[in-house]
């Protein structure tokens, strides 16, 4: 085979394929997607976005129980968290160190709604709740074990302290004399 030859089978190649990609533009339609960049539906049970470094920075998840969505600080550890199952609906902001230590619980769920804030950086299980249930709306502020120090509560006729003196009240229990509460007048 000779210069020509081989320069014509060159030619008679590049032309079939330039028919063929010519043919296959104008037939196959458009993928959407590569058209503007915009899904309708997309169909997962877990979506996972990192950051530049292959970092994980959020989760999306569903599974039997639960569906969750989990935003992650720089450092790799839980920030923020939004969960909802069958028990209830919560958003935990977790303390910027530690991804064990909430900082800031809110939940809404069958038994009750309540917004707590703790110490920050403490091991102690001190905080701030506010609360309501079917029985109760309270303010509250925790001493060091969890249990109520000040309040300021207001009591339901479903509560079984209801008719009690005090029960819709602000108080404080002091160490050495006990509760001190400000009955309703």
């Amino acid at each position: 085979m000779n210069y020509k030859q081989k320069f014509r089978y060159t030619v008679l190649g590049a032309g079939i394929m330039l028919v063929g990609i010519t043919i296959g533009q104008l037939i196959t339609p458009d993928i959407k997607a590569q058209s503007d960049g915009v899904f309708d539906k997309i169909t997962c049970r877990e979506i996972e976005v990192v950051d530049k470094d292959g970092n994980r920075a959020i989760a999306l998840f569903s599974d039997v129980d639960i569906n969750r969505l989990i935003v992650y600080n720089p450092q790799g550890k839980q920030g923020i968290k939004l969960e909802s199952g069958g028990w209830g609906n919560y958003v935990i902001v977790y303390e910027t160190q530690d991804d064990e230590k909430e900082g800031v619980s809110l939940a809404g769920t069958s038994r009750e709604n309540y917004v707590i804030v703790r110490n920050f950086r403490s091991t102690e299980r001190a905080a701030a709740k506010l609360i309501s249930t079917e029985d109760i709306s309270s303010v509250e502020v925790l001493d060091k074990n969890g249990n109520p120090a000040a309040w300021l509560a207001r009591l339901f006729p479903s509560h079984p302290h209801y008719d009690l003196e005090g029960a819709n009240s602000i108080g404080v229990i002091d160490q050495t004399h006990g509760i001190i509460t400000l009955p309703e007048k």
